[in-house]
């Protein structure tokens, strides 16, 4: 069977970002979360997966960065 596929984009809210980091694995804690709705605000496209792990690592600490 199909997996649902959640994007995250200027129209998304908290449940798609959520739901988007935790299926990969991701911290999907408050500020995090926030912060991926912030930057998606700023455009009106949907975010690449490259584009919203640039905003993961910046909650990251050095040692969880690998």
């Amino acid at each position: 069977g199909r997996q649902q596929e959640i994007e995250i984009s200027h129209m998304s809210g908290k449940s798609n970002v959520v739901y988007w980091l935790s299926t990969r694995g991701l911290p999907a804690d408050d500020e995090t979360c926030r912060d991926v709705l912030q930057f998606a605000k700023r455009g009106n496209r949907v975010l690449t997966k490259d584009e919203i792990l640039a905003v993961v690592r910046r909650h990251q600490t050095p040692s969880q960065r690998g």
